[in-house]
């Protein structure tokens, strides 16, 4: 299976400040829409503060961690701009390949779906430890 899905990757280096992911992006191109996971490097995110051109950093992603799942199955606008802090080395899956893949071997799907779902679980737990220490810094 792994054999598999290394033939449906895009192995790619970015240079430091690529802009993978730009938050509030509509009209996303077909080649956009992608998830990516990191071989080398870090990636930065961040999001938009309210009524302000400013971002605040909500985490810096790691070696084999993965962004961009959404793109893969919802059109929603970009929540958050992630781009490279530093060189960066990703595999990335666009949403044509993916849906392709999903079609065409349900074993592998399924161990891609509960691989996306913990991941999106790890970013849910972490963007509620990013708003509770907003909340804390507010309150005091």
């Amino acid at each position: 299976e792994l054999s598999i899905f290394a033939k449906v990757v895009s192995c790619d280096d970015y240079n430091d400040g690529h802009i993978f992911i730009r938050s509030g992006a509509t009209q996303i191109k077909a080649s956009e829409e992608a998830m990516y996971i990191i071989i080398k490097g870090k990636v930065l995110v961040r999001v938009p503060q309210k009524d302000s051109d400013n971002y605040s950093v909500v985490r810096l992603m790691n070696q084999g961690e993965a962004f961009g799942m959404l793109a893969l199955i919802d059109t929603a606008d970009r929540s958050a701009t992630c781009s490279a802090a530093g060189p960066v080395t990703a595999i990335s899956l666009n949403k044509a390949t993916f849906d392709h893949l999903y079609r065409s071997n349900e074993a592998l799907a399924a161990k891609f779906q509960f691989a996306l779902a913990k991941q999106i679980a790890k970013d849910i737990r972490q963007l509620n430890e990013y708003l509770a220490e907003s909340i804390r810094q507010q309150s005091s």
